[in-house]
Formats: structure tokens, C-alpha cells, sequence
């Protein structure tokens, strides 16, 4: 059965493009091609009926989320090793922290999808599969660049 690609696929396609949209050349137009092809395969370029500055706002906060969501990480984040202090506080405060920020990630990804969504006139339930992506120039199954190559 083939894999069915939906709305959050099509997110993390354009945060992907937001991410590395000013890093090597290789990178950034990998990952623009690839949101590319996913939106059209989602019918994006399609009569959607608003002004043109709502289609502004809405490429802003798609990006500005995007941008939320790639920053979002917990404080001990950046810790390899830690003193005994920080562990003491990591033990009391980290899960309550995780949960926020997992609970977060989700509501900032919901976002995302429902500005691409209305950005783009994307139904809801709308999926797209590998044959949609290859007609718009991408293959999936292709190797992308790896990132740590680049960066």
C-alpha cells in the first residue's frame, strides 16, 4: 500500500524550507523544491477567495510558526554534562517542562498546518501520495542532502 502523505507532512515540508532557507544552496533549494512540490500536490496555486494582504499574514505566521517550532526546545537542552545542582533541578522541573513543550509543539504544528491550509484552500482530510510528488518534480524516495553535511 502506498504512503499517504497529509497536512502535517506538508508542515514540516515547509518548515524544513523555513529552516534552511538561507544555509548552502544544496540544502536550502533541496528543501524549497521539496515544499514546493508538496504544496502543489496539495493544489496549492489554486483560486483561493481572499485579499491579498490575508495571503501575506498567512505566509508570515506559516513562517513565523515554523520558526517557533524550530526554536522550541527545553532548557537543559544545551547541558552534556551538568553539576549536581543543575541535575537537582533538572530531576524536579524536566518533565513538567517536556510535557509543556510537547504539548506546545503540537498546538504550534496545528497552527502551522491550519495557516498552510488556508493559505493554500487545502480541505480538510486531504492526502496526497508518492505519484502526486512525482508529478510535481520530487521523488521521495530519492536521498535528500544531509543536513550535517552543510551546516
Amino acid at each position: 500500500m502506498e504512503h499517504r502523505y497529509d497536512i502535517r507532512d506538508l508542515g514540516e515540508a515547509h518548515g524544513h524550507a523555513v529552516r534552511y532557507a538561507d544555509k548552502h544552496m544544496d540544502l536550502a533549494g533541496y528543501h524549497a523544491a521539496r515544499y514546493r512540490a508538496f504544496a502543489a500536490a496539495f493544489g496549492a496555486g489554486g483560486k483561493v477567495d481572499m485579499m491579498e494582504h490575508e495571503v501575506g499574514a498567512l505566509e508570515d505566521l506559516a513562517a513565523s510558526t515554523a520558526e517557533t517550532l524550530d526554536g522550541l526546545r527545553s532548557p537543559f537542552a544545551g547541558f552534556l554534562e551538568a553539576p549536581e545542582r543543575i541535575i537537582a533541578l533538572y530531576s524536579q522541573f524536566a518533565h513538567t517542562i517536556n510535557i509543556g513543550i510537547e504539548q506546545t509543539r503540537e498546538a504550534l504544528l496545528g497552527l502551522q498546518c491550519g495557516a498552510l491550509a488556508a493559505l493554500h484552500g487545502i480541505p480538510e482530510g486531504r492526502t496526497i501520495g508518492n505519484d502526486d510528488l512525482l508529478a510535481h518534480g520530487f521523488d521521495p524516495a530519492a536521498p535528500g542532502p544531509k543536513v550535517y553535511d552543510y551546516l
